[in-house]
Order: C-alpha cells, then structure tokens, then sequence
C-alpha cells in the first residue's frame, strides 16, 4: 500500500491502482507500514523532474533510508521543498 496526500485529500492505495495529482497541487507519499514492502510505478509528464528522480535514486541510504539532508540538496536544484501536510 502507498498512502498518498494531494491537497487536503488522503488516499491509501492498495496494489493495482492508479492517481494523478494535479500540476501544480502540492503532494507526497509514503509507505504507511514499513513492515510491509510498498513498490509505486510513478511516471511523470512534463518530463522536467525525470532527473530529480534519477538523482534521488543515486544518493546513499543508511539503516533509515536516504540521507536527509542529501535528499533537500537534491530538491534545491528543482525548486521541490519538502511537503508537510
């Protein structure tokens, strides 16, 4: 399951479904049971943050995953800031 926030809205999406978020509207996902994997396909029209997702997928991780403040020195260069419901 991949839980995704756009907006005010709140969506918990179980295998085999399908969002779009509007250009424009911010948002964020999450996996809401790390003991449990989630896989997301996400694809990305206008391609103008093809390469913010092929940076996030060269930066180090630890234990907990990527390193935070690697992951805001990447979303700098595409003027991304971390969204906070």
């Amino acid at each position: 399951m991949v839980r995704f926030i756009s907006g005010t809205e709140q969506v918990d999406l179980p295998a085999g479904n399908l969002l779009t978020a509007p250009i424009g509207t911010p948002h964020t996902f999450s996996n809401p049971d790390p003991s449990q994997p989630a896989t997301m396909l996400c694809t990305v029209t206008p391609d103008r943050y093809i390469n913010y997702f092929r940076e996030l997928g060269t930066l180090a991780a630890g234990s907990e995953g990527a390193y935070p403040d690697a992951i805001l020195d990447v979303m700098s260069r595409y003027a991304t800031e971390p969204y906070r419901p």
